[in-house]
């Protein structure tokens, strides 16, 4: 239908912050939505948010005064944390969509993307915000100045009233040149854009420490238009990569003053896996498998073309040179050298403009160089899983620049995976091979583990076969390992980590004995911690450990830490030590500790203290252990820890 509503009337000015999509504060939501049916509400109430916008006036607060309902759909919500106390509605009736206020955080809970809401207008308020058009109750004059106020969360679910959810929710297409007032509050899709600057260091935005800041990223497409997209400092993706390559995003439609804006719901929402405009060699994909291929043919100069897999290796624990990345294609790999060094994280996607590039092998190791930065278009998050070999199955014309589990292995060689000038012999019924650890590895002091081990590195070459982790996890199983030197205490804030990645802490165990879930590192209010969490998880059975290192208990006796919930429905935390750890928390004798935890009928989101427990009475060595158990759509508490100290 046709919009009848005067956006002359709109002021568009400079860019700021749009204070009510952006988030002020990130919130998660853990539990699934509870589905329901439309309410009986005659056709004779409904209207259509045409007749709500010709209250507009600009630079006024006016009462709807509609005593009737506006029958609408879900569009965006709260759940990555990139909108705050607001949602996006799109009209049934029309082609209309309207940003609502609410004050409630996890909106996402009651109204998820795709649910039908009848939005009761009786007592609510028009306004605009900047030159975009909003939805609310009364006026807040708390502030400096008077604003919009949101409606309260006692009168939210009499307000918006939950219909069906499931509705499909479809972007309409539209170009950067073509986007129009008309097209406010709705989810619409852009084709053939990308970012117009980006490098594989560039995130969405940033939100390091305790002040997470919003970021701004120019989009374009080939014919240089623009427009800006704006990214929350307190979004689940902030820190995530910037995809640098040119296809699809979908989008809610705003603005701010006179500046056209998009806000993604999260990083699915940009599909980039094409070349970006101009960028030769762009159209023809060559594979890691044919690349080996041609060079075995006597082919050393590359064609134009690109090359495209998931990164397996890791430069950030610096067991590999910050100028490689080793990528995996299917079942084949390659090794690619760069100009100068990166910092492309693990298990990303990526696709590779080698256009002209040359191979070449050292040491026998086959490498694309040289890749320059600007030539990476990081598409997404991938994932390998590694292939299952003996050391005696390994071939190297095969098996060369990929991913392998060796399972029943043995290391021997050294006190530390770094002894030995880092050549460490790794030992499986079939034959034996060199794993490789780096001097400049975070894990190089690390204690060898003993007894049977699964190892998972890249099979690699330096004159003969070399094996070489990513991250101390790369070994799984056996004893010893953990702590070089259970002297030291533990004092863990979890400030080290990466947002939303695996707990990877040196001497620390995160295992997942049910299922694949680990415990995860996240970031609420600049605050990073230890969560784990069942909800959306697939497997039938969840059971996770985050397991300390072994302290000496002569030294330090005395273990404390913080723990929190987050939509409770089971109490699926627990607390263990053991005094004999084996490398596997299945075949290790734990002994529950009684300690202070939160529970369901704690306060959500707020971390309660276990107090100080004496571990002197434990045992001369310990380890202590954080499990939890849950279960995909039924026990999906969230569960947090932080702050564990043991001095």
């Amino acid at each position: 239908m046709k919009f009848n509503f005067k956006l002359s009337k709109l002021t568009f000015l400079l860019l700021g912050t749009l204070l009510t999509i952006m988030s002020c504060v990130k919130k998660e939501f853990d539990a699934p939505p509870t589905t329901s049916q439309n309410p009986e509400i005659p056709a004779s109430e409904i209207v259509s948010l045409e007749e709500v916008m010709k209250k507009l006036v600009v630079g006024r607060y006016t009462p709807v005064a509609i005593d009737k309902y506006v029958k609408c759909v879900v569009v965006a919500d709260d759940r990555s944390g990139n909108f705050f106390k607001n949602i996006i509605l799109e009209d049934f009736n029309s082609d209309l969509g309207i940003s609502v206020l609410l004050d409630q955080n996890e909106i996402n809970a009651i109204y998820p993307i795709g649910r039908t809401v009848f939005l009761k207008l009786t007592d609510l308020t028009i306004s605009e915000f900047n030159g975009l058009p909003q939805l609310g109750m009364g006026v807040d004059a708390s502030g400096s100045s008077p604003r919009l106020g949101f409606i309260p969360s006692a009168l939210v679910a009499s307000t918006l009233i939950k219909g069906a959810s499931g509705v499909p929710v479809v972007p309409r297409m539209r170009t950067i040149s073509t986007l129009t007032a008309a097209d406010l509050n709705t989810l619409i899709q852009l084709d053939g854009v990308e970012f117009q600057s980006v490098t594989p260091t560039t995130t969405y935005a940033e939100n390091k420490g305790t002040t997470p800041q919003s970021v701004n990223h120019n989009l374009t497409d080939c014919a240089k238009n623009v427009v800006i997209v704006r990214n929350s400092g307190y979004s689940d993706f902030a820190a995530e990569l910037l995809p640098s390559g040119n296809g699809k995003l979908t989008a809610i439609y705003s603005v701010f003053r006179n500046d056209k804006q998009l806000f993604i719901r999260d990083p699915s929402d940009i599909v980039f896996d094409k070349a970006r405009c101009g960028q030769a060699g762009g159209d023809t994909r060559i594979t890691a498998a044919q690349l080996r291929i041609d060079f075995k043919a006597g082919k050393t100069t590359i064609p134009a073309v690109f090359v495209q897999g998931v990164v397996i290796s890791d430069g950030s624990n610096g067991n590999i040179d910050s100028r490689t990345v080793i990528l995996q294609d299917g079942d084949a790999g390659i090794a690619l050298r760069f100009s100068a060094a990166h910092n492309i994280p693990l298990n990303k996607t990526v696709k590779i403009n080698i256009n002209g590039l040359s191979m070449a092998e050292f040491r026998g190791l086959l490498q694309v160089a040289t890749v320059t930065l600007d030539n990476v278009q990081v598409i997404g998050n991938g994932s390998v899983t590694p292939k299952q070999l003996t050391v005696n199955q390994i071939n190297l014309d095969i098996h060369e620049s990929t991913l392998v589990i060796i399972k029943d292995a043995e290391l021997s060689g050294g006190a530390t995976l770094g002894s030995n000038g880092g050549n460490i012999t790794l030992k499986d019924a079939t034959g034996s091979a060199t794993l490789f650890t780096r001097s400049a590895a975070t894990f190089a002091s690390q204690a060898l583990k003993t007894g049977k081990l699964a190892v998972t590195t890249i099979v690699s070459e330096f004159d003969n076969l070399q094996l070489q982790l990513r991250k101390i996890e790369d070994i799984e199983g056996g004893g010893g390992g953990g702590n070089p030197n259970p002297t030291t205490g533990v004092d863990e804030k979890f400030d080290g980590q990466s947002n939303n990645a695996d707990i990877n802490i040196p001497g620390w165990e995160n295992i997942a004995t049910k299922g694949t879930r680990k415990w995860q590192a996240k970031l609420f209010s600049g605050n990073l911690y230890a969560q784990s969490t069942a909800f959306n998880d697939s497997a039938p059975e969840m059971e996770t450990w985050l397991i300390t290192p072994e302290v000496v208990t002569a030294t330090y006796s005395t273990l404390s830490f913080e723990s929190a919930n987050a939509f409770p429905v089971h109490d699926g935390l627990s607390v263990w030590y053991t005094t004999n750890y084996t490398g596997d928390p299945a075949s290790t004798t734990w002994t529950k500790i009684n300690a202070k935890l939160v529970t369901t009928s704690d306060p959500q989101n707020t971390f309660i203290s276990s107090g100080n427990i004496d571990l002197k009475g434990f045992g001369a060595k310990v380890r202590i252990a954080f499990k939890y158990n849950g279960a995909g759509g039924t026990n999906t508490s969230t569960f947090r820890i932080d702050n564990v100290v043991i001095k």
